[in-house]
């Protein structure tokens, strides 16, 4: 994957700065990118560019929620280790950075009627302020101390989601450019 990450975040910072660099780059993959051809697919089957932005704003958005959900409630558990949590990011990147195995998004993460290119964008930047609303209060060992299921990779820390928004992102940035070269 192009925009793998390559080194891991240690602190909630490098985690914020991770879902940042992933988000810049899938801007930059839409530079001049028209908005007729956003919303064009290349089969029935296929998302179009709009589809895949709306997907991951209605994936950040419940992730923002889940975690802002699992940061209020009082189940914690014992903070994940540093070797835990190392172990945990590689095992996102392996499996999210992988786009040789095709996953099917849950329904709430299914774009149906994706807006325009510039609304989906604007969407893009509300489930990112939303995400971090959610943990600018809060520290890595809290993030590290509550736990919630993935349904391809199993259980993740708070922390792991954060890694995972930003791989997430990076699988799409290929995706799309692939959309784009097909055009």
């Amino acid at each position: 994957m192009a925009g793998t990450i390559k080194q891991f975040p240690a602190t909630l910072e490098d985690r914020i700065e991770e879902i940042k660099q992933a988000r810049a780059q899938l801007l930059a993959e839409l530079e001049g990118c028209a908005s007729d051809a956003a919303l064009a697919k290349l089969a029935p089957d296929r998302w179009s560019i709009a589809e895949v932005l709306h997907h991951l704003y209605l994936a950040e958005k419940g992730i923002a929620g889940m975690l802002r959900k699992a940061l209020s409630s009082n189940e914690r558990h014992n903070r994940a280790s540093d070797q835990e949590l190392r172990a945990e990011w590689q095992r996102i990147g392996s499996v999210v950075g992988n786009r040789e195995e095709r996953a099917s998004a849950p329904p709430s993460a299914v774009s149906e009627n994706a807006p325009g290119l510039a609304e989906v964008i604007g969407l893009l930047n509300q489930s990112r302020q939303r995400l971090l609303d959610t943990i600018g209060s809060t520290d890595l060992d809290e993030l590290s101390s509550v736990s919630m299921s993935h349904p391809f990779i199993g259980p993740l820390t708070g922390a792991g989601w954060i890694s995972l928004i930003a791989y997430h992102e990076l699988r799409h940035v290929e995706q799309i450019r692939e959309i784009k070269s097909s055009l």
